[in-house]
C-alpha cells in the first residue's frame, strides 16, 4: 500500500512539474495582473448587494470587492479584465439601485501589475530554510545514534517532497497561489517536522523497550 501511494505521489510530482513548466501557476488577484475600479456611491449601502451585481456584470468572474476611502463611500473592485459594456451595465445597477445619477466617465480605473511568483515567496522560502537548517542540526545531535548524515538525508527528502507534491497539486487543480495556499504550506511543513520527529523518537527507543 505504502509504495502505491508512493507511486502516485511521484506521478503528480511529475505531471505538476510539467504543468508548471507549460502554463506556469495560477495566483490570486491580489498578486497577479488586474484591473481595478473604484466607484463611490453617495448613498447607505450593503456590500452584499453590490457583490450580487458585480457577479451579474462580471458574468461570475473571480473578483475582489473592498470599500475603501476615509469616508467608506467608495467601492473598489479588482478583477483580472472588463469590458466597456461590462462598466456601464454595473454603472446602470448602482445608479437605479440606489437613486444616483453617476457617469461612467466619474469611475476611477487603474492597471495593477502581477508580482513576480519569486518575490511572493522570497521571504517564505528564507524562513522556512533557516528553520530546516536550525531542526536538521538539531536532529542530527539527538539522533545521532541512528546516523547522523542518514536522518539529514530523510529529514531534508520528506520537507521538498511533500511541499513538491502540494505545490503539484495547486498546479493540477488550477488553485490560486494566496495567503491561504501559503498557510496551508506552513501547516504541511509543521506536519512533516511533527510525523518525522514521532518516528524518530520511537526508533530510538526501540532498544530500550525490548
Amino acid at each position: 500500500m505504502k509504495n502505491k501511494i508512493r507511486i502516485l505521489a511521484v506521478i503528480i510530482i511529475i505531471i505538476g512539474i510539467i504543468l508548471i513548466a507549460v502554463k506556469g501557476l495560477v495566483f490570486d488577484l491580489n498578486y497577479a495582473e488586474n484591473k481595478q475600479i473604484q466607484i463611490t456611491i453617495d448613498a447607505e449601502f450593503e456590500l452584499k448587494d453590490i457583490e450580487q451585481m458585480a457577479k451579474e456584470v462580471f458574468n461570475n468572474q473571480d473578483f475582489k470587492l473592498n470599500i475603501v476611502g476615509e469616508d467608506e463611500d467608495t467601492i473598489s473592485i479588482k478583477i483580472r479584465d472588463y469590458t466597456d459594456e461590462q462598466l456601464l451595465q454595473l454603472n446602470d445597477k448602482i445608479n437605479e439601485k440606489y437613486g444616483l445619477s453617476n457617469n461612467v466617465e466619474d469611475i476611477e480605473r487603474y492597471y495593477n501589475t502581477n508580482v513576480r511568483g519569486r518575490d511572493i515567496v522570497k521571504h517564505f522560502v528564507v524562513a522556512i530554510a533557516i528553520s530546516t537548517v536550525l531542526v536538521a542540526i538539531y536532529s542530527m545531535i539527538k539522533y545521532k545514534k541512528l546516523k547522523p548524515y542518514k536522518v539529514l538525508i530523510e529529514l531534508v527528502l520528506k520537507l521538498v517532497l511533500s511541499q513538491m507534491l502540494l505545490l503539484s497539486i495547486y498546479s493540477i487543480t488550477r488553485l490560486p497561489i494566496s495567503r491561504i495556499t501559503m498557510s496551508i504550506s506552513i501547516v504541511l511543513y509543521l506536519i512533516v517536522l511533527t510525523v518525522f520527529t514521532a518516528e524518530k523518537e520511537k526508533q530510538i527507543n526501540k532498544p530500550s523497550e525490548e
